[in-house]
C-alpha cells in the first residue's frame, strides 16, 4: 500500500459533501448518495458483479474516486466529489447517456457548483 491511511475504505469529507449537496439542491438537482464501486476495468461489469454490488447498495461505478480520496486523506486535505452518471446498466442492459440534454444540463450545473465551492474554500483558507 503506497498511501497508508487509517480509514478504509476512504471516505469523503462530510462537511464538503453537505456543502455540495446543499449547493446542488439550491439549483434544483437532488443528489443521489451512496457507495461507489471502484474498478480498474471499465466496461467489464459482468451481470454477476453488477448483482453483487447492487445487493451491497452500490450506486455507481468509477475508476478514480478511491485513489483521489486516498491521496486526500494521506495529505490531510478535505475531499468531496460529484459523479455525473452518464451510462446506466442497473437492469443489466447498457444505456449510454452521452448526448442526453438532461445529462448535459446537470453537468454544466454541477461544474458551476464545484467551481463556486472551490473558490469559496480558497478564499476561506486565506483568512
Amino acid at each position: 500500500q503506497h498511501y497508508p491511511i487509517s480509514q478504509s475504505p476512504p471516505r469523503p469529507s462530510e462537511e464538503l459533501n453537505h456543502a455540495l449537496e446543499r449547493a446542488l439542491e439550491k439549483r434544483g438537482i437532488t443528489p443521489f448518495k451512496g457507495p461507489v464501486w471502484t474498478t480498474d476495468a471499465p466496461y467489464r461489469e459482468t451481470e454477476t458483479k453488477v448483482k453483487i454490488h447492487q445487493d451491497r447498495g452500490i450506486v455507481a461505478v468509477d475508476m478514480e474516486l478511491s485513489a483521489l480520496m486516498t491521496v486526500a486523506l494521506f495529505r490531510s486535505v478535505q475531499f468531496a466529489a460529484a459523479l455525473i452518471v452518464s451510462d446506466e446498466l442497473f437492469d443489466y442492459v447498457w444505456r449510454p447517456g452521452f448526448g442526453d440534454p438532461v445529462l448535459e444540463q446537470r453537468t454544466r450545473v454541477a461544474s458551476q457548483v464545484l467551481l463556486e465551492l472551490a473558490m469559496g474554500a480558497e478564499s476561506r483558507s486565506k483568512v
